[in-house]
């Protein structure tokens, strides 16, 4: 039979954990979405930001402002591996990311709605 068994690693030397307990700190956090229009998913990480503009598919496209269907979906929420934040540039650079979806204004909303 198969077992789930959890190990802590450093450098190399991995102990095994057994009284796994862990708090999710995002739990009692809210999002505004009513001061961004970009939300990226990096596991347990949410980056927020109002973009002026951007660029996808190798830096050769720009990304639209809102959805082709319906304008009032102008919020992207995506999940990316890799999300580099750089606060000198003002820049967000987003790596091998899936399930781009627009959403209209979700206003203050819970982890567990972002995540849904």
């Amino acid at each position: 039979d198969a077992k789930l068994t959890y190990y802590n690693c450093v450098e190399g030397q991995c102990v095994e954990i057994y009284n796994l307990t862990c708090n999710r700190t995002c739990d009692a956090q809210t999002f505004d979405f009513s001061s961004s229009n970009v939300a990226i998913l990096q596991g347990e990480r949410i980056v927020m930001s109002k973009c002026s503009g951007g660029m996808f598919i190798n830096d050769t496209k720009r990304l639209p402002e809102a959805s082709v269907i319906n304008p009032n979906w102008n919020i992207l929420v995506s999940s990316c591996s890799k999300v580099h934040v750089n606060h000198a540039m003002q820049t967000i650079h987003a790596e091998d990311c899936v399930n781009g979806t627009w959403f209209e204004n979700l206003g203050v909303v819970d982890y567990d709605t972002v995540t849904k």
